[in-house]
């Protein structure tokens, strides 16, 4: 979970660092990039490739040589202060032998995520599966899907080209994270050595809802002088589907201290 709430903010780092050079923008994104690499290894793979592909991004939609260039720096710098954790993985060491914590082809029929549970919607609050979840439920989430909606059909109240070109690029993510978490990308990972690394086809769902962020953003802005009404619309939906997971945690306390007690 660290690991993917500190994407978000490699993102605004890199953002803000290619508008602008700072030096607490240069740390920043220094810092919020070897702090993802360091918090987990397999995600630290998939959140490389998110960076570089927005790096790229970048590339092509501005024409800010040397705003390039710093985010580049800032990325080799950040690289270097965590190579203890992933250069030994890049090279198979026995401290790390990736080799072996790779996903089996004769696994993923398995491992795929059905058509139902990554276009479905769980109930917001009141729900026993929310309320008592042996494990968190595999949707793309109601938070995600209204951002996602919502803001693709804002796209004609929004007179900056720039931004409708983001919310399509995030969209077209998303739609594509939540497609290799399905069975119709079996052929791909099959194929591709690189997936397996991140050992189950659903880790892709986590990644997906930060293609919705552009979206929203853009149905915020679309709001103008009123923004605070689409945002609390979506921080409230996305309270609601969070709030129920608390009940186990907090049981689960209850039954421990009464262990101690008893």
């Amino acid at each position: 979970m660290l690991a993917l709430l500190l994407l978000p903010v490699c993102l605004w780092a890199y953002s803000t660092l290619h508008r602008r050079a700072r030096p607490e923008l240069w740390i920043s994104a220094v810092a919020a990039t070897a702090a993802h690499v360091l918090s987990h290894n397999s995600l630290a793979f998939a959140g490389g490739l998110m960076l570089l592909a927005y790096w790229l991004t970048l590339a092509i939609g501005f024409r800010n040589l040397a705003g390039l260039f710093r985010c580049a720096a800032a990325g080799a710098v950040a690289a270097t202060l965590s190579a203890g954790f992933w250069l030994p993985a890049l090279a198979d060491l026995p401290p790390v032998e990736s080799e072996n914590a790779q996903l089996g082809v004769n696994r993923l029929g398995e491992l795929f995520l059905h058509w139902w549970q990554v276009t479905g919607v769980q109930s917001p609050i009141l729900d026993s599966r929310a309320g008592n979840p042996i494990r968190p439920i595999n949707t793309f989430g109601a938070a995600a899907w209204l951002s996602l909606t919502v803001g693709l059909t804002s796209v004609p109240f929004t007179i900056e080209r720039d931004r409708r070109v983001w919310a399509f690029l995030g969209a077209a993510f998303a739609l594509a994270m939540l497609m290799c978490a399905t069975p119709a990308t079996r052929v791909a990972w099959e194929n591709l050595p690189g997936l397996s690394l991140f050992l189950f086809p659903s880790r892709l769902l986590l990644i997906a809802p930060l293609g919705t962020l552009p979206a929203a953003a853009l149905m915020i802005d679309a709001w103008r002088k009123r923004r605070w009404i689409p945002g609390l619309v979506l921080v409230s939906t996305a309270s609601l589907v969070i709030f129920p997971f608390f009940f186990l945690a907090t049981r689960l306390c209850f039954l421990d201290l009464s262990r101690l007690r008893s």
